[in-house]
């Protein structure tokens, strides 16, 4: 991940937030939701995660790519960026070389959520979050 000064990345968010598209693709707001919890802004945070649910469409609660129901009818990638955003945008989650990091945050109006069998290297973790702790379970090992 690029290292910038906080201030820098907060700035960059409102610009572009400002500029970009309220017609645009379903990901979009995951990864502005994921840039605000960057910056520990819960509440735009949680207002970019919100706007997701408009792209959610009936009978069978598939994604579409525009909220106005242009392109493609099970949008794949923005069913995609919204699971980006609960693993990398609220449990935090950054993958390294020789690491595994993640900073949690609540899930707007959850009281709590779990993340079941997140794989790095040859461990398998399970994490549970709530208001007042985090929970880290390792459950396996794999032997190689």
């Amino acid at each position: 991940m690029l290292d910038m000064d906080p201030a820098v990345r907060k700035n960059d968010l409102t610009i572009y937030q400002n500029v970009t598209s309220v017609s645009g693709p379903a990901m979009t707001w995951s990864m502005h939701a994921i840039g605000w919890l960057d910056v520990n802004d819960e509440l735009s945070a949680k207002e970019m995660f919100q706007k997701n649910y408009i792209y959610i469409q009936q009978p069978f609660d598939v994604w579409k790519e525009t909220y106005q129901g242009g392109g493609a009818e099970n949008f794949i990638t923005g069913i995609g960026g919204f699971l980006q955003n609960l693993a990398q945008g609220y449990l935090g989650l950054r993958i390294y070389e020789d690491r595994l990091e993640f900073k949690p945050f609540l899930i707007p109006d959850a009281e709590k959520y779990n993340a079941i069998g997140v794989a790095y290297q040859e461990m398998i973790f399970n994490f549970a979050v709530d208001n007042s702790i985090v929970y880290v379970n390792l459950t396996m090992v794999q032997s190689k």
